[in-house]
């Protein structure tokens, strides 16, 4: 059903309309046996171009094409004599389903492509039905206008639906996508260089002429520091724990048992 939509939106759902309200009225108003085989040899040969200009487009196969080119031309020719002599109307549009079912299954079969089972079946009934019609009795011509009403009716509502739905898919795909856009953070400045100027000479650096030149007097070296000299501490005066500090200095053995006298008195007789 798919490769029948129409491309513009709009047009399958006016379609789908008029063909819903065609049947419609054409069921309560007796239109159908008066305008049977105008109406469905219209419609057939309509679909039978549509469908050839999509399938022709995906078909590779010289052999493929061959039977679709068959297929297309036999399917003009039915349709056309079922407009011009309106009789036998359930021969022709046997037929035309007969021949539709027949060369999808020839095409799939010799571009050996893989077939979906509900499409299998749906050429399958094509084949089955189109036999239906062109061996029936005069009596099939009543089940001939019901079912060219259903048809009526059932790909007006296809049409309509399809219509909507693409429609809003459209309209969805159309709305603009909000994307977060980041601050954009500017590169930082670079810094500007200066121009770097000469130094420019001090008036000291000045070169003068001899005769003005004066003459450097050199710098006079400073009398060293007289660092006084640290005074003995007076023995007496210091403590036990000083006393075996200097004795420990010395190296005085056993000061640390002795006495301050004996620290004294040993201190001394190292000096």
């Amino acid at each position: 059903m798919e490769k029948l939509i129409f491309k513009n939106n709009i047009v399958n759902i006016v379609v789908g309309v008029l063909l819903t309200i065609f049947a419609v009225l054409a069921y309560f108003l007796g239109w159908i046996a008066d305008f049977l085989s105008i109406s469905v040899g219209i419609i057939l040969i309509a679909l039978s171009i549509k469908r050839f200009v999509v399938t022709f487009k995906s078909v590779r196969s010289r052999n493929a094409t061959a039977v679709l080119m068959v297929e297309i031309i036999l399917d003009l020719l039915f349709g056309t004599l079922l407009i011009i002599t309106q009789k036998n109307p359930e021969v022709y549009i046997g037929l035309i389903l007969f021949l539709r079912g027949l060369a999808y299954l020839i095409i799939n079969y010799l571009i050996n492509r893989p077939i979906k089972f509900l499409i299998y079946l749906m050429n399958i009934a094509f084949i089955t039905v189109g036999c239906f019609f062109m061996f029936s009795n005069p009596l099939g011509i009543t089940y001939l206008e019901f079912a060219a009403l259903g048809c009526f009716a059932f790909i007006g509502i296809m049409y309509i639906i399809f219509g909507i739905i693409y429609l809003n898919a459209e309209k969805k795909n159309k709305q603009p996508v909000k994307v977060a856009v980041k601050p954009v953070t500017p590169p930082p400045a670079k810094p500007v260089l200066k121009p770097v100027e000469a130094p420019q000479p001090a008036v000291n650096d000045i070169v003068q002429p001899a005769s003005e030149a004066k003459k450097e007097v050199p710098p006079q070296s400073k009398p060293a520091a007289v660092v006084p000299e640290k005074k003995a501490p007076n023995l007496n005066d210091l403590t036990v724990i000083e006393l075996k500090g200097l004795a420990k200095e010395k190296n005085i053995y056993g000061y640390t048992k002795m006495v301050k006298s004996e620290l004294i008195a040993a201190i001394r007789k190292t000096k």
